[in-house]
């Protein structure tokens, strides 16, 4: 199984998460999930909608 990325909007100092409570409760459900299934593999990265890096625009 390949990785999965998920992209989370940057909070006021542009490097850590935002208060995006939708972004928050995928980040809990990919953690349970990623107990459940030692398979699943994932990262996350956070993005700063102003400065986007090129990684994000190609998705």
């Amino acid at each position: 199984m390949s990785r999965l990325t998920l992209w989370v909007r940057a909070g006021s100092d542009g490097l850590r998460c935002g208060g995006d409570p939708a972004a928050h409760q995928l980040f809990m459900l990919m953690l349970w999930k990623a107990e459940l299934d030692p398979n699943l593999k994932f990262d996350v990265k956070t993005v700063n909608e102003s400065r986007p890096p090129p990684e994000f625009r190609e998705v």
